[in-house]
Parts: structure tokens; sequence; C-alpha cells
């Protein structure tokens, strides 16, 4: 006997919401993995490219963004950078900045770019920054000829032996360049030996 009913035929199978649920779970864990996982493939890292502007062991003020390219990502003309690049494996490094006013950032981050080291600068206060740069490894210089090497500095291990420093200042505007620049220009990055 031949089925009677008038019910179309169904052409795709029936999505069920358990599977969709599945579908958008496994989605999202993808996304999170390669979001954690893109520094380490990318073979084109923000650091590499500011790191290849700057000669090493030189402070050098990064130039402003044009239309037709910029050093650092997402660099916007409303703020000036100093950069300085480092490599830790032979030598300390002595680093110095001095952040005037809310605004100011001085930071250092490893190859990766990761932030390993952060500064901002404070409202009404002047805040003076010495930091001394250490291989990976070594957490405390307290030797007797290590100990006038890091005197009056912070130490900071770094986790790799390459890596920049950047200190940031806001753009106020033409009156305040020159305030500006000279401010920038009291940052120094030099490697310290004994």
């Amino acid at each position: 006997m031949a089925d009677t009913t008038d019910e179309p035929r169904r052409r795709y199978p029936r999505l069920r919401l358990r599977t969709l649920l599945f579908a958008l779970i496994g989605a999202g864990i993808v996304h999170i993995c390669m979001t954690f996982t893109w520094p380490y493939l990318s073979t084109n890292a923000a650091v590499d490219r500011i790191a290849a502007a700057l000669p090493p062991d030189v402070r050098r003020a990064l130039p402003q963004p044009s239309p037709d390219g910029q050093v650092m990502p997402f660099q916007g003309p409303d703020s000036s950078y100093v950069a300085c690049k480092f490599n830790v494996s032979e030598a300390a490094y002595a680093v110095r900045a001095t952040l005037p006013e809310a605004g100011w950032t001085f930071s250092v981050h490893d190859a990766r770019g990761d932030s390993v080291y952060v500064v901002t600068g404070q409202d009404q206060r002047r805040t003076d920054i010495a930091v001394l740069l250490l291989p990976p490894g070594e957490w405390f210089v307290g030797l007797l000829p290590e100990a006038r090497l890091a005197a009056g500095f912070a130490q900071v291990s770094m986790p790799g032996s390459k890596g920049i420093v950047l200190v940031r200042a806001p753009n106020k505007g033409l009156a305040y360049k020159a305030e500006i620049e000279a401010e920038l220009a009291k940052a120094s990055c030099m490697p310290r030996r004994q």
C-alpha cells in the first residue's frame, strides 16, 4: 500500500540543535588556539620590523607615520616614540628614561613582542626610570663587582636575549614639540660590562 500523506519529503537532513552547539564550541576553541599560537607562527613580527629600522645599542626616534607606511603597527600621529634595540646575551643593558607626566609610557618587549616591564607616567609627577636588563635566568646581581653595576637600577631578567625598549610620548601640538623632543632625548640604552 502506498503512502498517501500530503507532507513533502525533506531533501536535507534535519539540523539538530546539539550539532549546531558543538560546531560553535569547536569553532570557538579553534579561534582561541590560533589567537594564542599566532605569535609563535608569525614570521613578520612587529618587533622584527621595528628592530630592522634601529641600529643596536643606540636610542633612536621613530619616524612619524605617513600615508605610505609606518614603523609600528597602529602607529598614529598623536604619539612620538623613541626605541632602542638590545641583546643581553653578552652584557646587561642599562636603560634610563624620564616620564614627565601622565600619558607617557616606558616598556621593555622581548623578541616576540610580549611586554616584560612597563611603567606609565603619573599625573603631576615626574617618573625617573633606571632599569638593568639581565640575561635570561639571572634574577639578582648581588656580588661585589656586580653590585656597583646595579646600584640604583631596577633589575629585570629577560625571557630571551633580544628585544626592544620603547618610550612613548603623547603629541600635544607644535607648541610642545621642542619640550617633548628634549624629554625623549634624555632616554638612554647602553650595554654595561663589569
